[in-house]
């Protein structure tokens, strides 16, 4: 609130200072402002200033957009990472290794005994997403990662955001693991320059669960699907895939693990 005088303003500096927020009814319309002075300042660092008063001090204002991003190629390296418990915590014991069979599906070199649990690793050069899928039992698909909440399946605590390059070892505080039914686990790991719908994409794959699952994984990521993708698995037998620079958002890693019996 301005001291009587203020408007004046003689003798005055300058301060940058920060919008974070505005209420049109709070004090007759005002901005709420940051300062950078620590949260000894204002209210916790923060103080709401009306809006006459910010037209009449503020000298300069500016406001930032998010540029439009160039499309880029999208190349990642994954990897199924199998898991050892010491006590409460999780240690990596090496990979399952998998082999590429054609276009982009992948199986794994040898069976894994029952109860294996692993975890994804992704190895990004660029910001995605990463989402996880699995054929069911009756031929349907269910949502791997991230984890569907129970009492709400259309949300999740987990994200599927992978930075914008690095290394990312998920899910965090679980792992998975092969059901024991049959002899084969079938899964695809999908990554996007977009974050996607995961339930409404499960829902799709789940359509028609007599036809093939790698079938109906890409029919439903067609539209978005990126083309010209390199495929190949590498000598620990991690997949590998790199695409070129293309305004299409989405990339597909079918998945078939042999189990033992």
């Amino acid at each position: 609130i301005p001291e009587p005088g203020d408007a004046s303003m003689m003798g005055f500096g300058g301060h940058a200072q920060c919008v974070v927020g505005y209420d049109d009814k709070k004090y007759g319309g005002s901005f709420l402002i940051m300062n950078s002075w620590g949260p000894e300042w204002g209210n916790n660092g923060f103080a709401w200033v009306r809006y006459p008063d910010f037209v009449t001090y503020v000298r300069e204002a500016y406001g930032l957009e998010p540029m439009a991003k160039p499309n880029t190629p999208l190349s990642c390296e994954i990897g199924l990472v199998t898991v050892k418990y010491d006590g409460k915590k999780t240690a990596a014991a090496g990979y399952i290794p998998l082999k590429s069979m054609a276009d982009n599906r992948f199986e794994s070199v040898s069976s894994i005994p029952p109860g294996t649990r692993f975890k994804i690793e992704v190895k990004n050069s660029t910001e995605c997403y990463t989402y996880v899928f699995s054929k069911e039992t009756d031929g349907t698909s269910y949502t791997l990662f991230p984890y569907p909440n129970p009492d709400a399946p259309t949300k999740t605590k987990y994200s599927p955001f992978c930075g914008i390059a690095g290394y990312r070892l998920f899910p965090k505080d679980k792992s998975m693991t092969p059901d024991s039914v049959g002899t084969k686990e079938t899964m695809v790991v999908i990554v996007s320059k977009q974050p996607l719908d995961w339930y409404s994409l499960n829902a799709t794959i789940s359509r028609q669960p007599q036809t093939d699952y790698a079938v109906r994984v890409n029919n439903a990521i067609r539209a978005n699907a990126v083309t010209g993708v390199r495929y190949e698995s590498t000598a620990i037998g991690t997949i590998k895939f790199q695409s070129p620079a293309t305004d299409k958002q989405v990339v597909a890693c079918v998945v078939d693990i042999s189990k033992q019996k």
